[in-house]
């Protein structure tokens, strides 16, 4: 985490460890969306990839400092 202190108080970042795990996932030239998640879309059960699990533990420790995409990690998280 990173912490940044302006006058008008102290902010909590985790732009880095976001650029790590888009850049891990190959993911650093996609473009942004307006929309988190598909609406819909079927899922499957992952098949035990480690690199799956690490990818959604990442994930949630992200949610601390950005709390609107815990819903989309939790739908995620199940098909563990």
């Amino acid at each position: 985490m990173e912490l940044a202190r302006r006058p008008s108080g102290m902010f909590i970042c985790q732009r880095k460890y976001t650029l790590d795990i888009l850049s891990e996932c190959k993911m650093l030239d996609c473009k942004p969306s307006t929309f988190l998640m598909e609406e819909n879309k079927k899922l499957a059960l992952d098949s035990g990839t480690p690199h799956y699990h690490r990818l959604i533990d990442r994930l949630i420790y992200l949610t601390i400092t950005r709390p609107e995409i815990t819903y989309y990690v939790h739908i995620l998280s199940q098909f563990m």
